[in-house]
């Protein structure tokens, strides 16, 4: 009887022990069911995040790329509502909603004061997501009030689009007449989501602001474009020469007065063109020209022998590079004519000399009166003497009885009778 009791006991014994490995199992196949049934929704949610980030990424403007992420972030959870509100210094701009907004939707919520919305103003200082269960039982500002009843929003989530340091804006989400709680899993969903549609805006506002240079940048060099040749057209007729240079010696134009003198010009350098050298000038004015100054000069060609009265001038190009402009005054009749009265002069002056005349030279203009040497002599004194010297050093020196028929030589020459 004994050992008929003891062999029950280890009957029982060994029946619970099956019956804890069959709980232990149903546990172990319970959790893995979870997990695979996580895993599942992780892989759908990886599919539909995926699917949403390529919908985005499809389209460079704005408005589209904001349409298209607040779509696809409420029809990732299948919720009712959602808004973009982006950020100007203190400002708020409603960029993209769905569904689309009513004609009657009250201007003063399309663009508000960060201040008037204290759930999202919250969301931007703490850079995190705040959920709202029941919107109906949540202290709303008068701003907030309105938006919730015009949309008949009850459930919402407030999630911050943030770029580095800067918030761009905020991502509302919400369900329309009934409640919804989020779950974490939900919520880590939407934060991904969130970072994704960051980088594709802030890729968006950065196609948009090159772009926007690109344009500003086109127009300017148009219209400089159109100066630059305007400025061409006025030289090719001028009657002095006009060339330009760039910081590399290459000849960027010359126009027809320059041509007809020195030849064709394009693909040749400065120095080679205008002075048959192999390398740049020791005289040239190229590094105070680029430096800013202009520089005033004369230079007389070998090869054609005359001489010009140089100006080079710092000349702006339409991609901001700096050229030289440079104008030619040819000047070789007056340096002739210089060169001819300097010889008259030495030629008056040697006869002068030769004769020991005395000399007296009378500017009328001024009143100046220079006289030689010679003269002074002539009078008994020396120059030192005399000084100072003016008219009136004449005027006492002539004989009273020549001074009336020097007066009268001196009337009809101021007439044009002698």
């Amino acid at each position: 009887m004994e050992n008929r009791d003891k062999t029950r006991e280890q009957l029982l014994t060994e029946i619970n022990k099956l019956k804890d490995k069959i709980a232990d199992q149903e546990k172990i196949k319970s959790k893995r069911k979870q997990a695979e049934e996580e895993i599942k929704q992780k892989n759908k949610n990886l599919v539909l995040l995926m699917e949403a980030s390529q919908a985005i990424n499809a389209s460079l403007d704005a408005d589209t790329v904001n349409q298209r992420i607040i779509e696809n972030a409420t029809g990732l959870l299948g919720l009712d509502t959602g808004a973009i509100y982006l950020i100007n210094k203190e400002k708020l701009t409603l960029s993209a909603t769905t569904p689309p907004l009513p004609p009657d939707f009250p201007d003063e919520f399309r663009k508000a004061m960060i201040t008037d919305h204290p759930y999202i103003q919250k969301t931007i200082s703490s850079r995190s997501y705040i959920v709202l269960e029941d919107t109906a039982r949540s202290a709303l500002s008068p701003a907030e009030q309105s938006i919730m009843e015009i949309r008949s929003i009850r459930s919402i989530i407030y999630l911050p689009l943030i770029d580095g340091k800067e918030v761009l804006g905020v991502m509302l989400l919400g369900t329309q007449n009934e409640t919804r709680s989020f779950s974490e899993a939900e919520i880590n969903l939407y934060r991904t989501f969130s970072d994704q549609a960051t980088l594709n805006l802030k890729n968006v506002m950065l196609y948009q602001n090159v772009q926007s240079e690109l344009a500003k940048r086109k127009k300017v060099e148009k219209a400089l474009q159109i100066e630059r040749d305007n400025f061409k057209n006025i030289f090719k007729d001028m009657e002095d020469g006009v060339y330009i240079v760039s910081q590399q010696y290459d000849i960027q134009f010359v126009n027809s007065i320059l041509v007809k003198e020195f030849g064709l010009y394009e693909g040749r350098k400065c120095y080679e063109y205008f002075h048959d050298r192999e390398e740049f000038c020791p005289w040239c004015k190229n590094p105070d020209v680029f430096a800013g100054k202009t520089v005033r000069w004369e230079w007389t060609s070998p090869k054609n022998e005359k001489t010009y009265d140089l100006i080079d001038t710092p000349l702006k190009n339409v991609d901001g590079s700096i050229s030289k402009l440079e104008i030619f005054r040819d000047i070789s009749e007056r340096k002739q004519m210089e060169k001819n009265w300097n010889m008259q002069k030495k030629k008056f002056h040697d006869i002068l000399e030769g004769t020991n005349a005395g000399t007296w030279n009378w500017n009328i203009q001024t009143g100046e009166l220079v006289l030689n040497e010679r003269w002074a002599e002539i009078m008994g004194f020396s120059l030192k003497e005399l000084e100072p010297i003016d008219i009136n050093t004449w005027v006492n020196n002539v004989h009273p009885n020549d001074l009336p028929y020097a007066n009268d030589l001196l009337d009809k020459h101021f007439n044009r009778k002698l």
